[in-house]
């Protein structure tokens, strides 16, 4: 059921708070609705209620979109700081595996230098 005004809104400076306050009741930031309820100002008095309606059932439309937007780019963020974090991690244990092999290789070499050939025993 859309909602009709029962007069149109004079653009006197009563009107900004009743334009914002119809937004913010429509659940529309405040800092937004204050700057649109400025910018809707000059054209108020030239508007009918119905259109007054309808620019103000479309700012709400267009915060609501904005909304789900900022709300879905903050996800991705989180996500993204998430498998950063995960990758740092792993190559951190990647880090340590690489040390680990270098010890071991030079235990290795260090094995192949310290002992001496097999003794050769001739068998008759």
């Amino acid at each position: 059921m859309v909602r009709k005004p029962s007069a149109v809104i004079a653009p006197t400076r009563a009107s900004r708070p009743d334009i914002r306050g119809e937004l913010e009741r429509r659940g529309v930031g405040g800092g937004f609705a204050r700057a649109v309820s400025e910018q809707l100002a000059p054209f108020v008095g030239e508007l009918s209620a119905e259109h007054v309606e309808a620019v103000i059932a479309g700012v709400t439309l267009a915060w609501g979109v904005h909304r789900r937007s900022v709300e879905s780019f903050r996800r991705t963020a989180n996500d993204l700081e998430e498998v950063q974090r995960l990758l740092s991690s792993f190559a951190g244990e990647l880090h340590k595996l690489d040390e680990a092999l270098e010890m071991l290789a030079a235990y290795a070499a260090r094995l192949r230098t310290q002992t001496g050939p097999v003794p050769t025993r001739t068998l008759h």
